[in-house]
C-alpha cells in the first residue's frame, strides 16, 4: 500500500501538489510544460476520491481561462500566471473595520476585503504581449440589533464587484482596425496608438462572498482585445 501511494504521488505535477495543497501558483511555463501540468489535474479529478483532486476554483475557472489563452501562445512562447484561489476568507486580504452611524441598541460595522486572484501576462504568436488581471473587491456590512426582551439578531450583507483589466501590446508597425460593432456594454475599450499601440479592455462584473465570475466573462473581456485588429493578424482566444 505505501508503495501504491508513493507511485501514485510521482504521477503528480510537482506544480499541482502546491495548487492543491496552498492554493496558490506564481509560475511562467512554456505550451508543452502547462500541458504536463494540465495533464496532471485532469489525471488527479477523474479519479474518485483522489487526495490530489484540484481544487474547484482551479478546475471550473482558472484553468478554462490558461487553456483560452494558450491556443495563441507559440511553442517557444512563455504564459506567466499568479493565482491565488483561497478565496476571500484569509485575513490578510481584509481591510480595516469601521463603525457607521446607527439607531440606539443597534450597532454597524463595515469593511472591505480586497482579492487580486489573478495575473496573467503571455507572449503571443503574432509577437504581442497580453496582460490580464482580475481583482475582487467585496464590501461586507454586518448590523446587530438588540430587541427590549435582549434578544441578539445579527445580519451580514454583502457586495462586491470583480474589476478585469487586460491590455494587448502590439508589434511595431502592427495595424489597428475599428471592429464593425461595439464591445459588449460591460466592456469598456481604450486604444492608446504610438511606436507599440496599446489596447486596453475594462470590465465590471458582479460578485459576492461566494461567487467568481464565470470564466466566459473573463475570456468575453480578453477577446475584445482581438476584434481591434485585423483577422491576419493574430487569433481570437475563445
Amino acid at each position: 500500500m505505501r508503495f501504491w501511494k508513493r507511485a501514485a504521488k510521482r504521477q503528480v505535477h510537482p506544480l499541482h501538489m502546491g495548487l492543491v495543497g496552498r492554493k496558490q501558483l506564481s509560475v511562467s511555463l512554456r505550451p508543452a510544460e502547462w500541458a504536463e501540468l494540465i495533464d496532471s489535474l485532469a489525471w488527479q479529478d477523474a479519479k474518485r476520491r483522489s487526495a490530489w483532486a484540484p481544487p474547484e476554483e482551479a478546475r471550473e475557472l482558472l484553468m478554462p481561462i490558461v487553456r483560452a489563452v494558450l491556443e495563441d501562445v507559440p511553442p517557444d512562447g512563455t504564459l506567466q500566471v499568479t493565482t491565488d484561489l483561497r478565496g476571500l476568507a484569509p485575513q490578510d486580504k481584509a481591510g480595516p473595520r469601521r463603525t457607521l452611524p446607527a439607531p440606539p441598541a443597534v450597532e454597524r460595522t463595515e469593511w472591505y476585503v480586497t482579492d487580486p486572484w489573478l495575473r496573467l501576462r503571455a507572449d503571443l504568436r503574432d509577437g504581442s504581449v497580453l496582460d490580464l488581471s482580475v481583482t475582487d473587491h467585496v464590501r461586507h456590512r454586518r448590523t446587530e440589533k438588540r430587541s427590549r426582551s435582549g434578544r441578539l439578531k445579527i445580519k451580514v450583507k454583502t457586495k462586491g464587484v470583480a474589476r478585469v483589466s487586460a491590455t494587448r501590446t502590439l508589434p511595431r508597425g502592427a495595424a489597428v482596425r475599428r471592429p464593425a460593432t461595439p464591445p459588449p456594454p460591460f466592456v469598456s475599450v481604450r486604444v492608446r496608438e504610438g511606436e507599440r499601440t496599446v489596447i486596453r479592455t475594462d470590465a465590471k462584473l458582479a460578485v459576492d462572498a461566494q461567487v467568481r465570475p464565470t470564466p466566459e466573462r473573463i475570456l468575453d473581456v480578453l477577446t475584445e482585445l482581438f476584434r481591434w485588429t485585423p483577422p491576419k493578424a493574430a487569433r481570437r482566444t475563445s
